[in-house]
């Protein structure tokens, strides 16, 4: 008899991670929620906002953001909520030359909705960020740190990113 963990454990096995992109943009978190690692959910659900914003994506090698926005341009992160009541931004590129930074927190908690803010890149000088890698030391001679950040969902940095919003109106957008 086949144990209840190696059904599952086969059953992930089988799935793909294909997420359909024509799927409304609840569902489409949801199902990379489910089907894909946090290292692959970021470039999915960036991928998805370009799409439904119809806006122009950026190649990464110019280091001018992840999306253009007519004449400002933006990089886009993504962030479940976790179980410390946290959200997570990685990869924070503060010397790229863009101007905002568009932000997707999905509180898990309040059935995966969506938040969205619009941030100048420069409100996260009021944030303590870390390297991604190595110590503030190790990278003391480094011109280009990837750095990193925990946002505490009604936190002051959540208060903070809601003061500034430039998205105007509701910043919550539900699939309902």
């Amino acid at each position: 008899m086949t144990s209840k963990y190696l059904k599952l454990a086969k059953e992930k096995f089988k799935q793909t991670n294909d997420v359909n992109f024509d799927l409304d943009f609840n569902d489409f978190i949801a199902d990379c929620y489910v089907r894909l690692k946090p290292c692959s959910y970021g470039a999915r659900i960036q991928s998805k906002i370009i799409k439904d914003l119809d806006v122009l994506s950026l190649p990464p090698s110019l280091n001018i953001g992840d999306v253009s926005f007519g004449k400002k341009n933006g990089e886009i992160k993504v962030s479940y909520l976790d179980k410390k009541n946290s959200y997570n931004l990685t990869h924070l590129r503060m010397w790229q030359k863009f101007q905002y930074y568009l932000f997707c927190f999905i509180d898990c908690e309040n059935d995966f909705e969506p938040e969205f803010f619009i941030l100048d890149k420069y409100v996260l000088n009021s944030v303590r960020m870390t390297p991604m890698n190595g110590t503030k030391e190790s990278n003391s001679d480094n011109v280009n740190i990837e750095l990193r950040t925990t946002v505490k969902k009604d936190g002051d940095y959540h208060k903070l990113f809601k003061k500034k919003n430039k998205l105007s109106g509701p910043y919550i957008v539900t699939g309902k």
